[in-house]
């Protein structure tokens, strides 16, 4: 199944949630090869967050690189720093929603950033803002972002966005997604919406 599905970044995410939960192993000959066609290391740390309470805290500076599988729920990053030199990826089951307990949900530089099946919620400053990074965000929805700043940004003559089929929701009359003049963005089926003034409609395919 995992082998004839054209989206590279759901096999790859299936893939992970099997090993995740034992189905697989790192020696696994699919596993191995589904890593091979990625643009960056896969972690070798693989943690699964159940959540059992009604909210959970999640601590994206407890490792350097690291792969999230997280059950449905809702989830507090702690971010009180950038995220430097990391190759992360986080993944959802079921609904799974991150949100941000001060300022931005996720912020970092010289990293890699997958986030798969995620529900992010900022009330105050970026959803994400990436600097010189590798950022790819698949089945992800951006929304209830209240600031003043698009919700996504990257920055930097090597940074790259990847979005596939994602929404993005401003409640405020300040756009959606913020690319620098030297970074790349690739946005395919994706809808934007400008809820603030006016109810607006982007599709991005």
């Amino acid at each position: 199944m995992h082998a004839t599905n054209s989206n590279l970044f759901g096999a790859y995410a299936n893939i992970l949630i099997s090993l995740a939960l034992g189905e697989i192993s790192h020696e696994d000959e699919f596993f191995i090869q589904q890593c091979k066609k990625m643009p960056f290391s896969t972690p070798k740390i693989i943690k699964r967050e159940d959540n059992q309470l009604d909210e959970g805290l999640l601590d994206l500076f407890q490792f350097e690189d690291v792969i999230l599988v997280l059950e449905p729920g809702t989830y507090t990053t702690m971010v009180l720093m950038e995220m430097d030199n990391r190759n992360i990826v986080i993944i959802g089951i079921g609904k799974v929603t991150i949100k941000n307990s001060d300022i931005n949900v996720f912020r970092g530089s010289d990293s890699n950033l997958v986030l798969y099946n995620i529900y992010v919620e900022c009330t105050r400053g970026y959803s994400l803002y990436m600097e010189t990074s590798q950022v790819f965000v698949d089945n992800c929805w951006f929304i209830k972002c209240f600031g003043p700043v698009p919700p996504i940004c990257i920055d930097g003559r090597k940074a790259k966005l990847f979005m596939n089929k994602c929404v993005v929701a401003n409640i405020k009359n300040a756009g959606g997604i913020l690319a620098d003049i030297d970074s790349i963005a690739y946005i395919k089926d994706c809808k934007l919406y400008n809820i603030g003034v006016t109810d607006v409609k982007y599709i991005f395919k």
